[in-house]
Parts: C-alpha cells; sequence; structure tokens
C-alpha cells in the first residue's frame, strides 16, 4: 500500500484554505483599518484640545495648526489640509464649521484625486465647544467600507 496523499485530498485542503482566507481577509482588512483610526483619535484629541485654548485666548479657532500650542508633525498637502501619516488626510475648520476632520484614503500618497472629498473610504470629525455639535465625534462611511467601519463604531 503507498502512503501519501491523493490528488482529491490535496485540491480539497487547497479550497478549504481558499474559503477560509476568502473569509477572513476583509475581516483582517477592516481590523487593519481600526487599528490605523485607533492612532490617529489621540492626534484629533490633542487638536481639539489646542484649538479650544487657542480660542480662549483669541476668540476663534484657527485651521493652521502652527499657531496651536502643540507640536504636532504634518506636513502641508494644499492650503490648510495636512497630511498627518500615511493613510489620513487632516483637514482643520471643514468649511466655516468649528471642527477638524480626518479623511482616511490610502492613496492619497499616489494619487491625490483618488481622495478628494466623497472619494474617501470614510471620514471622522471631530466638533469644537463652540460649533454646531459641541463635543461630538462623528464617523462618516462614504464607501462600503468605510460605512462597515462607521457602523462597528456605533
Amino acid at each position: 500500500m503507498k502512503k501519501g496523499f491523493t490528488l482529491i485530498e490535496l485540491l480539497v485542503v487547497v479550497l478549504i484554505i481558499g474559503i477560509l482566507a476568502a473569509i477572513a481577509l476583509p475581516q483582517y482588512k477592516k481590523a487593519v483599518i481600526k487599528s490605523r483610526l485607533a492612532t490617529i483619535k489621540p492626534l484629533l484629541a490633542s487638536i481639539k484640545t489646542a484649538e479650544e485654548e487657542y480660542y480662549l485666548a483669541n476668540g476663534q479657532y484657527t485651521d493652521d495648526l502652527s499657531r496651536l500650542s502643540i507640536n504636532v508633525s504634518c506636513t502641508t498637502v494644499i492650503e490648510d489640509v495636512f497630511r498627518c501619516d500615511n493613510y489620513f488626510v487632516i483637514d482643520p475648520m471643514v468649511g466655516t464649521e468649528a471642527n477638524i476632520r480626518a479623511h482616511y484614503c490610502p492613496d492619497y500618497l499616489t494619487n491625490w484625486n483618488k481622495c478628494n472629498g466623497d472619494k474617501d473610504d470614510f471620514y471622522y470629525t471631530v466638533w469644537f465647544d463652540q460649533s454646531a455639535h459641541p463635543g461630538e465625534h462623528i464617523c462618516t462611511g462614504l464607501s462600503e467600507l468605510g460605512q462597515k467601519i462607521c457602523a462597528g463604531m456605533q
């Protein structure tokens, strides 16, 4: 009697591994994005605190991070939009609203046009105390993946 596996047995094992990978990979990707968001939240909280201090001293918020009393290592992308890590773009004072927003779009390093407005996966907004939504933190999913990330935060 020969020892070893038949071709059918090997194909069944490969098929099972493929099914498990197809189930696990999207969950893994979601977990990675959630961990990236968890790393950016403290930065947004620090910026919010510094903005509140700036507001108390000057009577208004600023969209220039260099005016704040914290050391934020961010790179200017355009005007008042900053890149603070490899996955998020920070946009202080979105429109005329008193908030700071982190846009998640991993493609922005290679193609900025893929990451404008509704092309992001999601954005996370922190509202300042003197705003329409004082102290609120809102996650807005724009893609299917972004909606799943934000739904998991509720």
